[in-house]
């Protein structure tokens, strides 16, 4: 499928794209510069934010050894889940998968440190983002085909590897154990519930996710036992897969980027992922174009559902666990709307009966 000759930006893009020249470089020159030595390499020109993403420590860089990406990672990250997602996209490269590639500094690492914070450096893919771009239905539906058939592959590229590091929202391989588990997510709840919010302005949204508390536990419980009887297939997941996380090159052919969320889990978790960022008309697609590399059984189809509820709820809980740690208003925002989600029922927005 060869890439759409014509793409126009929607407002939101092009607002980004403004906002990113506009602003300072998230990681400045002298910094960059200091990063790019550990590489062997040196800036050559002054780096730029990344046009959607000059809200990131992320910047692209012309150096003396071609076009980079340089990117900070944030405060709260830390070394085992860096180094799990670099050992996925190591893998990957040696599969020959379309993914970012990771470049490696002295002794082969491919994490440094810098002034107390910790930085990678990735080859510049050229490919574009599709999101936030007018296309027509069936242009898109093309696209999420593709990403649908890519998301097959990359689980395919993904069976039977064991990634070093960890993901503390992951399993462990060995023995299946996930460290935030129902008890973490209800004891998490049951603390949140307890503190009375101020007024303010989120006032609103803190007692409105306190009201469903009860809801919430019961229903989350009652899914982890149902998901608990079925044999769901696990292996290493994308965890934040959709067309945001896509750069498509002119051929047609779909780059995978940001792996900071993957981990060992359901498999199925990263179409229910998908799916909330689908048009329920548009999702057949998604689903028909998985299905060309991978195969979905219809237990899997099944629980669809549960899974859908099940990662929506438990979701919420972390969003607003996030909040009393961080702030941050649109946190609560997103506990409130996955909760309002589950409550509307999740029959009219998974529809991948193809």
């Amino acid at each position: 499928m060869a890439y759409p000759p014509v793409v126009v930006a929607k407002p939101s893009r092009l607002v980004g794209a403004v906002r990113a020249r506009l602003h300072a470089p998230g990681i400045p020159a002298d910094i960059a510069d200091a990063v790019l030595g550990r590489y062997g390499s040196r800036l050559e020109r002054r780096p730029s934010n990344l046009s959607m993403s000059w809200r990131n420590r992320l910047v692209v860089a012309e150096t003396s050894a071609g076009t980079k990406v340089i990117k900070q990672y944030r405060e709260t990250s830390n070394l085992d889940s860096i180094a799990h997602e670099h050992s996925i996209l190591s893998h990957l490269e040696t599969a020959a998968f379309p993914a970012v590639r990771l470049d490696r500094a002295d002794g082969d690492a491919t994490i440094v440190e810098v002034d107390g914070a910790l930085f990678a450096v990735f080859d510049y893919e050229p490919g574009r983002s599709l999101t936030a771009c007018f296309l027509s239905t069936r242009t898109r539906r093309r696209l999420l085909g593709e990403a649908g058939a890519t998301l097959g592959r990359l689980h395919s590229a993904l069976d039977g590897f064991v990634a070093s590091g960890r993901h503390h929202l992951g399993c462990d391989p060995g023995t299946g154990r996930r460290e935030r588990d129902l008890t973490w997510h209800r004891e998490t709840l049951a603390r949140l519930e307890s503190v009375e919010s101020t007024d303010g302005a989120e006032h609103g949204n803190i007692e409105w996710l306190r009201s469903r508390a009860g809801y919430i536990s019961d229903s989350l419980t009652h899914l982890d036992d149902l998901l608990s009887r079925v044999d769901l297939p696990m292996s290493i997941i994308h965890g934040d897969y959709g067309t945001h996380n896509l750069l498509f090159r002119r051929d047609g052919t779909a780059v995978v980027h940001d792996f900071e969320l993957s981990r060992y889990d359901w498999r199925l978790l990263d179409l229910v992922i998908t799916f909330g960022r689908v048009a329920p008309r548009n999702q057949a697609a998604f689903v028909s174009g998985y299905r060309t590399t991978r195969v979905l059984s219809p237990v899997e189809f099944a629980v669809l559902p549960v899974l859908w509820r099940f990662h929506l709820l438990s979701g919420a809980i972390r969003s607003w666990e996030r909040f009393s740690e961080l702030g941050g208003a649109e946190r609560l925002v997103t506990a409130r709307g996955r909760v309002a989600a589950v409550e509307a029922g999740p029959d009219h927005a998974l529809a991948p009966g193809s």
